[in-house]
């Protein structure tokens, strides 16, 4: 078994997800397989340590294994599967990564990246790398670093850092590191997808959204959708009931509290998009 599983195992022998005591990571272990689901990936890196799994967006499809991560440079939704074939533990580790802190890595390698003619993104702003021996060994010591305190307090923002540092390097980065840098409609709507994150709890208008980044309603739709892969309805509907599971799943609320919770005032119409969205109803992930 490969030593970034083992080391899953040991900070979790429970299924599940865990939060580790490092700011913006946790690590993910099922031993169950993971039907088709939709998610929400945030700006971060995925790293499969065991299995393989498939993610749709939009018409793409990208399947992804041992030695492959993601990097996500915006908010997107999509659906993923777990490959339960060949393996008897599903493990992942998910860290969360500053946008601030990905700009200013990038604008310093900018001139470092050669052209390349390999297309491995599902999306510009998604992009699929292999897991060289840097980065595994660095996502190791980023994982024994969480177990340790006084270690997780200092170490892990110089960790993270050199995670990104290698990942930006690839030659396979290039487009995404051009975009992060140069497209002047990825960073306006970058914020703006921010700020309906912090606001999901609250009325979202989409007039409101169209007029402070001074655009007509139907080129916001256009833009944004190209962009996410969703409708601003869309991705706002997919992130509040994302947040809804997440709070049926890990905390005591119940259906009708959870659904308040993310701005529904009808437990009807959020159990009846609960189950179009999952295949299942909300009642299910109560606990």
């Amino acid at each position: 078994m490969d030593k970034l599983t083992q080391k899953i195992i040991e900070i979790q022998p429970w299924d599940g997800i865990k939060h580790l005591d490092i700011p913006w990571v946790f690590t993910f272990k099922n031993t169950q397989p993971q039907k088709s689901e939709p998610i929400l990936y945030q700006p971060s890196m995925i790293f499969i340590t065991s299995w393989s799994k498939t993610i749709s967006l939009d018409s793409h499809t990208y399947k992804y294994w041992e030695w492959k991560f993601l990097l996500v440079s915006i908010p997107t939704s999509v659906v993923c599967e777990a490959d339960t074939e060949w393996k008897d533990i599903f493990a992942w580790i998910h860290i969360d990564i500053n946008k601030n802190d990905l700009y200013d890595l990038i604008k310093q390698m900018k001139d470092s990246h050669k052209p390349t003619k390999k297309k491995h993104n599902l999306e510009p702003w998604i992009l699929s790398l292999d897991i060289s021996e840097k980065i595994y060994n660095a996502v190791y010591r980023l994982l024994e670093c969480s177990q340790d305190p006084d270690e997780a307090k200092v170490l892990w923002p110089a960790i993270i850092k050199e995670i990104m540092f290698y990942a930006i390097q690839e030659s396979d980065a290039k487009s995404f590191c051009d975009l992060v840098l140069n497209n002047k409609n990825f960073w306006p709507f970058e914020t703006m997808i921010e700020d309906i994150n912090k606001n999901y709890k609250s009325d979202i208008s989409i007039e409101w959204l169209a007029q402070n980044m001074d655009i007509s309603i139907p080129t916001f739709y256009r833009q944004f959708k190209a962009i996410t892969g969703f409708s601003p309805n869309q991705y706002i509907k997919n992130l509040r009931l994302s947040k809804a599971k997440n709070l049926l799943i890990n905390t005591n609320y119940s259906v009708k509290q959870a659904a308040n919770e993310v701005w529904y005032n009808s437990q009807s119409q959020f159990s009846r998009e609960y189950k179009r969205y999952y295949g299942y109803a909300p009642v299910k992930e109560w606990k």
